[in-house]
């Protein structure tokens, strides 16, 4: 396997969201659904392989409320070894 191997989870949000409910869909579609299952399944790894969760790397998100206001998040993404 490769080190560059990814996993992507697509999340499908409204173009206009507040930042609030961004936070709550991220968690449960997102971050909630990172597990060493998960992980397993989506590049057929054998229980034998060991895995770790090491952490997140942080990106900023830009969001447009209905009010056209601009909102700038910053969230973790899991990563894993």
């Amino acid at each position: 396997m490769n080190p560059d191997t990814f996993i992507v989870i697509d999340i499908e949000l409204p173009f206009k969201c507040n930042p609030e409910v961004f936070e709550k869909i991220y968690q449960e579609e997102y971050k909630g659904k990172i597990t060493y299952r998960f992980i397993r399944s989506g590049l057929n790894l054998s229980d034998s392989v060991g895995l770790k969760l090491n952490g997140t790397f942080k990106r900023w998100l830009y969001l447009i409320d209905k009010n056209n206001c601009l909102y700038r998040v910053r969230i973790g993404f899991q990563t894993a070894i």
